[in-house]
C-alpha cells in the first residue's frame, strides 16, 4: 500500500511540476524525506529535457519507509540561498523534531 501511495504521489508531482510550475521557472530540485532528508542533486539545477527526465527517474525509484522528518526536509531546502519556493508533499503528519 506505501508503494501505491508513493506512485500516486510521483504520478501528481510529475503532472504538476510539468504543467504549472517548471514552465514558469529556471532552476528546481527534489527532496525527499521519512526519517531522513535527501536531495535528487546537490544543487539547484537549471531546467532542461535532460534534467526533468533525471529527476522524473530518481522519483520513481523512491519507496515509503521510516517516518516523517519534514523538519529536515525543510531544512535541507531552505539551506539552498537560490530556494524561491517549496511545494511540499507529504504522506502523513510530521512524527520527528529536528
Amino acid at each position: 500500500m506505501r508503494q501505491t501511495t508513493i506512485l500516486r504521489i510521483a504520478i501528481k508531482l510529475k503532472m504538476y511540476i510539468l504543467q504549472e510550475q517548471i514552465r514558469h521557472k529556471k532552476k528546481f530540485n527534489l527532496i525527499s524525506f521519512n526519517s531522513k532528508a535527501t536531495a535528487w542533486q546537490n544543487r539547484l539545477m537549471d531546467i532542461s529535457e535532460l534534467s526533468l527526465k533525471g529527476a522524473w527517474k530518481w522519483i520513481q525509484g523512491l519507496s515509503c519507509w521510516g517516518s516523517t522528518n519534514t523538519y529536515a526536509a525543510l531544512q535541507h531546502a531552505l539551506s539552498d540561498p537560490g530556494t524561491q519556493a517549496i511545494y511540499l508533499l507529504t504522506d502523513g503528519r510530521p512524527d520527528q523534531v529536528r
